[in-house]
């Protein structure tokens, strides 16, 4: 029996996204082990490159030079809210994980770590996570809570 070629560029199709599934690993390490990374980030608002370095710990020229930006015009350009950047971070070993060693950020009035963790820090980051690296006290439970 003969199988058409078309039959094969639909079998292809299929398997497109069977082949394009990417697998996300976390490598192990050991001491001092430390590594470059890029992180994509998304801006919750215009920012210099000096600010979202900062946040960071990243080299404003890394930064710029990951993304491809153009900084004749000015030393420090604003990024528009909802550009998404690659930002260079150094890391290192902590408990058998790689993690970002030098992140910023001064907190104002109305800031939570649920609001740190979603808007500043785009999702990359958990609020437990923000209250651990910042040894934080845990929330009380609800019906300990002083009422208002």
């Amino acid at each position: 029996m003969v199988v058409p070629p078309l039959f094969f560029f639909f079998l292809l199709l299929l398997s497109l996204p069977l082949l394009s599934l990417s697998k996300s690993t976390i490598e192990p390490c050991s001491g001092s082990d430390t590594c470059p990374a890029l992180v994509g980030y998304t801006l919750y608002a215009d920012l210099k490159v000096s600010e979202v370095a900062a946040l960071f710990g990243a080299d404003p020229f890394a930064l710029l030079a990951a993304n491809a930006v153009d900084a004749s015009s000015s030393p420090d350009p604003i990024l528009p809210a909802g550009l998404f950047l690659r930002v260079p971070v150094p890391c290192a070993c902590s408990d058998g994980i790689r993690r970002s060693v030098a992140t910023r950020y001064t907190t104002r009035p109305a800031d939570t770590l649920a609001s740190l963790a979603a808007s500043v820090y785009g999702g990359l980051v958990s609020a437990d996570q923000i209250r651990e690296a910042n040894a934080l006290p845990p929330d009380p439970p609800r019906s300990t809570r002083a009422k208002p």
